[in-house]
């Protein structure tokens, strides 16, 4: 069963908004960690502070859906994907290092810290994106017909066409 982009949207939307909440409720944080996986490594910072982590966890797979979504909007060129997002990786991840780092603050702690995990969950995002590219270098009549039924992928947005 293939979910519309409109669902993905909608889980991505659900997923920022649920950890909004969860860090209003939580009340304001002041947690000092050198680098990204200190935070998940101490059982300490865990138990101290654990809807934080909970809001963590949820803002890190909201941007993870987020940042595939955007993808997704282009077809096919796999490989080109893969790059710019290995770019977007590494650059969000020497971002999250650098304010942990100096303490400089552009974003809030949790902001930083889901940044850093969801740039490293990527990873898998871009291993996915370079195998489809595999794929379908080796399929190439096979995709041509698949991009066809991609295009025609039926949307809440798009009224059905009368025959």
């Amino acid at each position: 069963m293939k979910l519309s982009k409109e669902i993905w949207l909608v889980v991505a939307f659900v997923a920022f908004l649920l950890a909004w909440l969860i860090d209003r409720l939580a009340g304001p944080v002041s947690i000092a960690v050198g680098n990204p996986i200190a935070f998940l490594s101490s059982s300490r910072l865990l138990n101290t502070y654990p809807f934080t982590a909970t809001a963590i966890i949820i803002r890190t797979l909201a941007i993870f859906i987020s940042a595939m979504l955007i993808l997704s909007l282009f077809n096919r060129k796999y490989f080109t994907k893969a790059v710019v997002l290995f770019f977007i990786c590494v650059l969000a991840e020497f971002f999250s290092i650098q304010q942990l780092a100096t303490g400089f603050r552009v974003t809030t702690i949790q902001w930083t810290l889901s940044i850093a995990y969801a740039s490293l969950i990527l990873g898998v995002g871009i291993v996915w994106l370079i195998l489809m590219g595999i794929w379908a270098s080796f399929n190439k009549e096979t995709t041509s017909t698949e991009s066809s039924s991609e295009a025609r992928e039926d949307s809440v947005l798009t009224p059905p066409e009368s025959e």
